[in-house]
């Protein structure tokens, strides 16, 4: 999410500019003026004004790109991965003797397939054992009733997994737009890419 490109505004925007951006805006979508619907866009507006008109919190979005209080989405963590990835295969390559034979963008889809085969394989190994353990679970309660110690312990158990479980979910999804990304990309488009998130700026996508 590009604060600047939400209330348009140049990123060296005077915070006088920001402003009056910000009063245009409110007056074309503030609640009163559309029905009394707040708006997704009224809301992104809101965030991004409250964080560019105070100094510090622009000071940390320049710097970070990450907004208060706002996860990023699995695109933009694909994004952020394929930056960083691309310029940690480009350092690694130019440390070898034969950097101009190796193909970067293939270095780095091998990579990202062979990270998104241990996600899955990690990710069944997890899934068979929340299934192992609801079953253990189901037979304890018939058997012993008054074992509820035992079963809490269990269950505790299994929401641990769980939430390692959603994890590695999300990281599947990530890898993938990863992966999709990298389908057919240039190098000057991967480039490019990179230089736009390490600069903060939006994807060219």
């Amino acid at each position: 999410m590009n604060l600047y490109e939400i209330l348009g505004v140049n990123r060296d925007a005077t915070f006088d500019q920001i402003k009056k951006a910000h009063r245009r805006l409110v007056k074309l979508l503030h609640p009163d003026a559309n029905d009394g619907v707040e708006s997704d866009e009224f809301l992104k507006m809101q965030q991004a004004y409250e964080v560019l008109s105070d100094e510090k919190k622009r000071a940390d979005y320049d710097r970070t790109g990450d907004v208060p209080g706002v996860e990023p989405t699995p695109e933009e963590v694909a994004i952020q991965r394929l930056a960083s990835s691309f310029v940690i295969t480009l350092i690694a390559l130019s440390d070898s003797n034969s950097f101009l034979k190796q193909n970067p963008i293939k270095i780095m889809i091998e990579l990202l397939t062979e990270s998104q085969q241990s996600v899955k394989r990690e990710r069944a190994t997890l899934k068979l054992k929340i299934a192992q353990f609801d079953k253990y679970t189901e037979r304890f309660t018939v058997k012993k009733p008054n074992a509820g110690f035992f079963i809490a312990v269990i269950n505790q158990h299994v929401i641990q997994l769980e939430a390692k479980y959603i994890i590695l979910d999300k990281e599947d999804d990530i890898l993938t737009i990863a992966l999709d990304i990298m389908d057919g990309i240039t190098f000057k488009e991967l480039e490019k890419l990179a230089e736009q998130e390490l600069n903060n700026e939006p994807a060219p996508f």
